[in-house]
């Protein structure tokens, strides 16, 4: 072989080493990045990016920290939806239901709602079809609350007295009534709507409350209170959900999934950062009390993390849990029909972003 020949042989074997060399080390590159979660999409406006899919998300009532809006607030501001190619704007129901009427006229595509309510908005003379994307609190969200005072501490208590109820008696009590052998013709029940202080004005004697605030609001009148709590008594009512209209799943089952992972990755985060995770809430809910938005995530936490899903994972839906609920509202009246519980709630999403219980990411 020539000079000229030998050289050429060199250049070419030099110019393949520095290609294996360089190819190698993109290949690295690409797996670390897929390793960190950083390389699933393409920064928005960079050629060949997918455009981010908008999403609307309403949240039941004014900001703050309820577990079904905490994981929504983490997502948004730690990126999580962007890197499931989602533009996710948040917005707050004013109240009167405002976020299911929008959510029935498909002008907001996830809401918040809680498990009594899709039962009820799925059996009455005009059904609504919405569909639970995830559970989140598992053990029901309501409790019965009474001043230390009282001595009433548990619900036999509660014969002779009178009980509270904001807008009708709730399934979880009555069925704590019957569970505890309570006469419920030696009650006297009355409307009170939501004002906590006709508990310390002496009007009634037990006041129905969400369990991960009003407690802590009458303790921080002065006011040391029992809480009754019907999962005490083994009643198994689930609590809030991710909800959306069963046309809009249908048509886009892939944008839904990309939701419901990142608001559970933000979820997630906010149980192991408390602290972190608060700071986000309180830009949404700016003028709330820290320390109480604090006590709400912390007592929400313990009604998300259950056995089941602790093996499963945050959001897991069973078709039992769903039957037992509907049996329950049927054996009370609450409902005047019954139907098919595959008809509350998916877990194809479930089953397609947890792998033994844990969430994959991204």
């Amino acid at each position: 072989m020539n000079e000229f020949a030998e050289a050429q042989t060199r250049r070419r074997g030099a110019s393949r080493r520095r290609f294996l060399i360089a190819a190698s080390a993109l290949a690295s590159s690409a797996v670390l990045g897929v390793a960190c979660g950083t390389a699933q999409l393409a920064p928005p406006g960079t050629p060949g990016a997918k455009p981010l899919k908008a999403l609307t998300f309403m949240a039941g009532y004014q900001a703050q920290a309820d577990v079904s809006f905490v994981g929504v607030y983490v997502a948004h501001d730690l990126g999580y939806f962007k890197t499931q190619g989602l533009d996710v704007t948040i917005k707050h129901s004013s109240g009167n239901g405002e976020h299911a009427k929008l959510l029935a006229a498909k002008q907001v595509q996830v809401i918040t709602e809680t498990a009594t309510s899709l039962v009820k908005n799925a059996t009455g003379e005009t059904p609504l079809p919405f569909i639970s994307l995830a559970v989140l609190t598992q053990t029901g969200d309501n409790a019965l609350a009474t001043l230390k005072s009282s001595g009433i501490d548990s619900p036999k208590k509660f014969e002779g007295k009178t009980v509270g109820y904001k807008i009708a008696p709730t399934f979880d009590y009555l069925a704590m009534l019957k569970e505890a052998k309570v006469d419920r013709s030696k009650i006297r029940e009355i409307s009170v709507g939501f004002d906590v202080r006709i508990l310390t004005a002496g009007k009634i004697d037990v006041l129905p409350v969400f369990k991960s605030n009003e407690p802590d609001l009458l303790r921080r009148m002065g006011f040391p209170v029992n809480v009754i709590d019907p999962a005490d008594y083994g009643i198994d009512v689930m609590g809030q959900l991710w909800t959306t209209h069963r046309d809009l799943l249908a048509a886009e089952p892939d944008v839904y999934q990309r939701f419901v992972k990142a608001a559970l990755k933000g979820l997630y985060y906010a149980f192991d950062n408390a602290k972190e995770a608060t700071d986000i809430v309180m830009r949404y809910a700016s003028t709330a009390d820290r320390a109480h938005q604090e006590y709400m995530l912390s007592t929400e936490k313990e009604s998300t993390l259950t056995a089941q899903t602790r093996q499963y994972g945050i959001g897991w839906q069973t078709v039992d849990q769903w039957s037992k609920l509907q049996d329950g509202f049927a054996s009370f009246g609450l409902i005047v029909k019954k139907v098919d519980p595959q008809t509350y709630f998916d877990d194809a999403i479930q089953k397609s972003i947890y792998r033994n219980g844990t969430l994959i990411w991204p």
